[in-house]
């Protein structure tokens, strides 16, 4: 599978398609970014390999012409979630379903390179992140685990950046005993 990208200049009224990348399964799990018309950002994975999915980043900087990829991160690392808060400095966060970790990686230089840091949940199954920045001190990443007891039990944590590639918790929840259908879930702050 592909990664596809779509562009519109008339509010949608018609779209233009182009290929990304091509090189294996590599159209899953997307997420896109516009710095302006011109600087355009996806994270998405590659799954050609099953057992060892990677975090795949492409850049444009033609409005999406023609675009430039690369790998951020390997050893089952998946589902990216970026924003920015320039065209240089990017934040991105991912799943790394080895370590059962959310992971967050940084760029400085515009996705040239990144710098990578583990916020350890090691709670069952890690499958869902996302990440939401203000500025370059003000950033936040959340996470949604689900441990492999019947019936699961739910955790949601909100960590927040404090500089040098380091985030603290910042609020955390752990569902109490409940149905598959969330019926009678509780709630305790950790």
């Amino acid at each position: 599978q592909d990664l596809r990208f779509a562009k519109s200049t008339n509010g949608g009224t018609s779209w233009a398609t182009s290929t990304v990348d091509s090189a294996g399964d590599v159209g899953k799990k997307t997420s896109i970014k516009a710095v302006n018309a011109n600087t355009l950002f996806i994270a998405y994975d590659d799954w050609t390999n099953l057992s060892d999915r990677n975090l795949r980043f492409a850049k444009s900087t033609n409005g999406g012409t023609s675009w430039a990829t690369s790998t951020v991160a390997t050893g089952n690392s998946y589902n990216g979630s970026l924003d920015f808060v320039d065209a240089n400095t990017i934040f991105m966060s991912y799943l790394n379903a080895a370590l059962i970790t959310l992971e967050i990686a940084t760029s400085t230089n515009g996705g040239t390179s990144w710098a990578t840091s583990s916020l350890a949940i090691n709670e069952g199954t890690v499958d869902a992140n996302t990440i939401s920045v203000v500025d370059a001190n003000t950033v936040f990443a959340t996470h949604h685990s689900t441990d492999i007891n019947i019936p699961p039990v739910h955790s949601f944590s909100v960590f927040k950046y404090t500089g040098s590639n380091t985030f603290k918790l910042q609020y955390s929840q752990r569902s109490g005993t409940c149905d598959n259908g969330f019926v009678c879930e509780t709630y305790t702050d950790l």
